[in-house]
């Protein structure tokens, strides 16, 4: 059985209280793409190991896989037979795309559908979430605004809607250094440490507050109509605490805009940027002067339309 495990950007990306536990309260909206790794499983009853993971593409292992993380939760309840899987990465790892999330999901369902647990949605849900807080949109992967501490899905949005007109005339260019992998723990570490200092999110006042009110306006309730609107209006303040750690990615954004994005961000925690791009007559030419920037030994850089 083949799946093809695809990734996430984060439109917008607000930060609240930590809760006990350590996690903090988030608001996004996630919108799935087409880049996609490729997630073959196969039953190996004469295997000796429960599971086997053989990697390609972009890694040659991956510590901690929540591929293996998956199965085991499901042979804890049903006893597996032994699998055998093949993994190739074309989703980059530690880039805010949630790749990691997106493979242990297809793990679950592909491990529901070839030993026939007959698990329901909920079922899946419920399973998701002991995974990993990105998880559980993957269960649904259409776009959702999520909150609380990632979790938590509003169902409202669980459909093709058109919360941006006109999306399918929109480009989606992604640039990721490939020498840069930003810890989401280490992320938080600074954000903990910097909003005891108070010095977290310290755009200019009247920015701020602006930015609070049609922040959660227009993730809690609806986004701007047109990607157009989006640069002075939805943020993602991770960013205060990875652009400093890592200033390429800064550096990154600021050339999308100069070469033409109508809105460009960081996707979660990095060390993915992406900008988009009016699908136009002059969108190949821009693709081809930002991507002549980036060489492929340093960086990975992908294109595609986006889509509802």
């Amino acid at each position: 059985m083949i799946y093809f495990p695809n990734a996430k950007i984060n439109i917008g990306l607000n930060i609240g209280d930590e809760y006990p536990c350590g996690l903090h309260e988030i608001s996004s909206l996630f919108l799935p793409i087409k880049l996609s790794d490729v997630l073959e499983l196969i039953e190996c009853s004469n295997q000796s190991s429960k599971i086997k993971i053989y990697y390609s593409g972009l890694v040659k292992n991956i510590d901690n896989d929540l591929c293996v993380k998956a199965y085991n939760i499901l042979d804890a309840r049903f006893n597996l037979p032994p699998v055998k899987v093949y993994l190739h990465k074309c989703i980059p790892i530690g880039s805010g795309l949630g790749g990691g999330s997106s493979n242990a999901v297809s793990m679950l369902k592909a491990l529901n559908l070839i030993f026939s647990l007959n698990l329901v949605e909920k079922d899946l849900l419920m399973y998701a979430r002991l995974l990993g807080s990105d998880c559980s949109f993957f269960v649904y992967n259409q776009v959702a605004r999520i909150s609380e501490k990632g979790y938590i899905i509003d169902k409202k949005f669980i459909f093709k809607p058109k919360i941006i007109n006109n999306v399918n005339q929109y480009k989606l260019v992604l640039i990721i250094p490939k020498k840069i992998n930003l810890s989401t723990r280490e992320i938080f570490s600074y954000v903990r440490e910097l909003k005891k200092e108070k010095k977290l999110f310290t755009r200019e006042k009247e920015i701020k507050k602006s930015r609070k009110k049609l922040l959660f306006n227009s993730l809690k309730l609806k986004l701007p109509d047109y990607f157009e609107n989006y640069r002075s209006l939805v943020f993602n303040d991770l960013e205060d605490v990875s652009f400093k750690l890592a200033p390429l990615l800064k550096s990154i954004k600021d050339k999308l805009y100069e070469n033409g994005a109508i809105y460009a961000s960081m996707s979660g925690s990095g060390s993915a940027i992406y900008g988009i791009y009016p699908d136009d007559i002059n969108f190949e030419k821009k693709y081809s002067k930002i991507s002549a920037n980036y060489q492929e030994s340093d960086f990975f850089v992908w294109k595609e339309n986006l889509h509802l």
